[in-house]
């Protein structure tokens, strides 16, 4: 009951519930609280890099400790950027992190950091097992679009197991159109409410020219994210 409330729509829809933010974010905060509650006399927390070294090792107490690797982590994967970007290639990190779509919406929520209102994800992102946990791909067909899903989410009381997953996508797409290049066909892309991406190079260009078609000529800007959240994007006020 606390993890469906704590992962519950009100939650992940506070604009500080999201990538790079603590202070003030309710998910972590509520997190937080219940750890201290059972009264923690150590911890260990780790940072890793792209190869899945340690870069840091952060123990002790356990909100002095949690509180040096956030410290940490800030100028290790907080990446500032100068703008928001028209086209967002991403990814999930690869391999175990994109087996499936239930965990890759992660990938897809931190190229949102850097995406214009309008523009275009690409998420890159294998799928080995399809969708992947089973409640989130049968409440992918509860409702006929992004926004309906977001909205049946956000209805008060509403809760079910990997709802988190829907509304992080959700809060996504009707922000942004996303594509997604994985093992899946395009079927199962299109039941995920996503656009199949059959070759990332193909669709940027083809996305690159409707722009230029849209806008007079001028070139769509483009962001590459490769490292998926080990890269969060930060654009400058």
């Amino acid at each position: 009951e606390t993890i469906m409330s704590n992962h519950g729509g009100p939650m992940l829809a506070h604009p500080k519930a999201t990538w790079g933010q603590a202070e003030g974010n309710p998910v972590f905060e509520e997190a937080r609280q219940v750890a201290l509650a059972t009264q923690p006399s150590f911890i260990v927390n780790v940072t890793l890099n792209e190869r899945k070294e340690v870069t840091g090792v952060f123990a002790g107490e356990m909100a002095q400790a949690h509180d040096a690797g956030i410290a940490f982590a800030e100028k290790a994967y907080l990446q500032p950027v100068p703008q928001r970007y028209d086209i967002v290639v991403a990814t999930n990190m690869g391999y175990p992190a994109d087996i499936n779509l239930y965990q890759s919406v992660k990938g897809m929520s931190v190229a949102a950091q850097a995406v214009k209102e309008g523009g275009t994800i690409i998420l890159a992102a294998e799928c080995a097992d399809g969708l992947g946990q089973a409640h989130y791909a049968e409440m992918l067909a509860w409702r006929e679009n992004p926004r309906e899903l977001l909205d049946m989410v956000l209805q008060p009381g509403f809760a079910e197991l990997e709802q988190w997953a829907i509304q992080c996508q959700t809060m996504v797409q009707v922000k942004a159109d996303v594509y997604l290049y994985s093992s899946m066909g395009p079927e199962q892309t299109r039941r995920a409410h996503l656009k199949h991406c059959p070759d990332i190079s193909r669709t940027v260009a083809a996305l690159s020219e409707d722009f230029r078609r849209r806008n007079g000529g001028r070139e769509p800007a483009i962001l590459v994210l490769p490292f998926g959240q080990l890269a969060v994007p930060r654009v400058g006020d």
